[in-house]
């Protein structure tokens, strides 16, 4: 039977017409285009595996392989894994054994659009840069390894993704190096996960040009978006009040009920005389404003066991209000706790990589502003302390000296931030007249991100400290 006769010739016309919609969104419009990210329950975000698209400019080919990620994949990828990715799992255990194997060195690195490579080729990218320098490293030694240098960078993520990424994603294969470059707007909560709203064929439709032109010109526009949730902030949400709570640690519990006790005007005594299953019947019955009340009494590392306890509207509020501190004056006192608080992911992290032989390295990824203007302090002033104590417990450096180097006309004249020109949405740019900018590092219209300049010098000074740190010396 013939195709029209099947579905109809009403089905089939209406079909030939969306496609052609779709094409001439694609070819015409740009829609359609860019690298798609979905919301994930454990992660927050991620993007979806084999992509095809473009970068934010239209001009550089962004793929993703089989795991949602730029660049090559593992080498191999046991069963219990993939179901894993699949299904969205929370972290899976490690593989039983060694799952590398004695002839390759894995390297993972996590981070996020600055290592990602947002508008540079796959292969200018700084971490398959760093492959092929370590594997002529290792060939000039005549050791016989292999090298992959996986690339699990996603564009946004912090530190709490980093390190869930690595629970998830990249555990269970036993990595020897796990580099995280190590940037200030790293030190921010996440921001909560929230639900996929899931239909049939839902992957594939959100892939198409139609649905991107939906979601950037339709939505909000010409059409309502989704109304937010209305709650009244001082009626209890009971049930959530005693979801976190159940999910809470006992020091998260203690320091809560401690904040809620002094802000009802209890007396030291009071406070010990509530036994412990009685503090969650007050707990509960807890408003969002009183949670205010909490957050604005909690000092340092109290707000650091606060924060997951906070309902939902209220987190987010503080989470952007914790990112604009960051932005603003990351190295204040009073923002130690996020710092504290990052320090306390990234032991855990480190501890169940060294379970396994791993290592971990920080990096201080220099920015531009850095480079300009090296009197700023780096995040090296912390994490160069923590990285040598107790172990030592990692391996960190600033190769803020290396990239400078590359660029010193051009990072001298950069050194005044009023010289930057500034888009229409605040976004800076480097002066066209600027001395020596086919030097930068940096996109000239885009100053957050490497070029494929940057990346490479990137590479090479990851590569040299690498190995004069003697982390390529095989010990199996």
């Amino acid at each position: 039977m013939k195709p029209w006769k099947l579905i109809g010739w009403r089905t089939l016309g209406a079909l030939l017409t969306l496609v052609g919609i779709d094409r001439g969104l694609y070819h015409f419009g740009n829609h359609g285009k860019w690298v798609v990210q979905e919301r994930h329950p454990h992660l927050g975000w991620h993007m979806l595996p084999n992509q095809n698209g473009w970068s934010r400019y239209y001009d550089v080919r962004e793929r993703t392989n089989t795991l949602g990620y730029r660049g090559q994949g593992w080498p191999s990828t046991p069963a219990d894994v993939r179901s894993a990715y699949a299904d969205d799992a929370p972290p899976v255990a490690p593989v039983e054994g060694d799952a590398r194997g004695d002839d390759i060195l894995c390297v993972a690195v996590v981070g996020n659009s600055m290592t990602y490579g947002s508008s540079v080729a796959e292969n200018e990218i700084w971490t398959a840069r760093l492959e092929v320098l370590l594997r002529e490293e290792l060939a000039l030694r005549g050791d016989p390894r292999r090298v992959h240098v996986l690339n699990f960078a996603v564009q946004g993520y912090v530190f709490d993704q980093m390190a869930r990424t690595f629970d998830q994603r990249i555990a269970p294969f036993l990595p020897d190096i796990l580099i995280v470059p190590t940037t200030t707007y790293d030190l921010a909560p996440m921001a909560a996960p929230a639900p996929t709203f899931d239909y049939p064929l839902r992957r594939w439709v959100v892939r198409t040009a139609i649905s991107d032109f939906a979601l950037r010109r339709v939505q909000g526009r010409w059409m309502p978006g989704p109304s937010a949730p209305s709650f009244d902030p001082e009626v209890p949400d009971i049930e959530g009040n005693r979801r976190r709570w159940a999910a809470a640690d006992a020091d998260q519990r203690e320091v809560a009920w401690r904040l809620f006790a002094l802000d009802r005007g209890a007396s030291p005594a009071a406070l010990a005389a509530v036994e412990p299953e009685l503090r969650l019947a007050y707990f509960e019955r807890a408003s969002e404003t009183a949670f205010e009340r909490l957050w604005a009494r909690a000092k340092g590392a109290e707000r650091s066991a606060l924060l997951t306890l906070l309902p939902p509207a209220l987190f987010e509020r503080v989470r952007q209000t914790l990112q604009h501190e960051l932005t603003a004056q990351p190295f204040q006192p009073s923002n130690r706790w996020m710092w504290d608080r990052a320090a306390s992911t990234l032991d855990g992290l480190r501890q169940r990589l060294e379970a396994h032989g791993g290592q971990l390295v920080l990096i201080a990824l220099p920015t531009l502003s850095r480079l300009s203007r090296p009197d700023q302090p780096s995040t090296s002033a912390y994490w160069a302390p923590w990285a040598r104590s107790d172990g030592p417990r990692a391996f960190e450096f600033d190769p803020a000296a290396q990239l400078r180097a590359r660029m010193p006309e051009l990072a001298s004249f950069l050194r005044d931030p009023a010289i930057f020109d500034r888009g229409p949405r605040g976004e800076l740019s480097i002066p066209r007249a600027a001395p020596e900018i086919e030097t930068s590092l940096f996109f000239a219209n885009d100053t957050g991100h490497y070029n494929a300049r940057g990346h490479a010098a990137l590479a090479e000074a990851v590569s040299a400290r690498i190995v004069s740190a003697g982390l390529l010396v095989n010990e199996r």
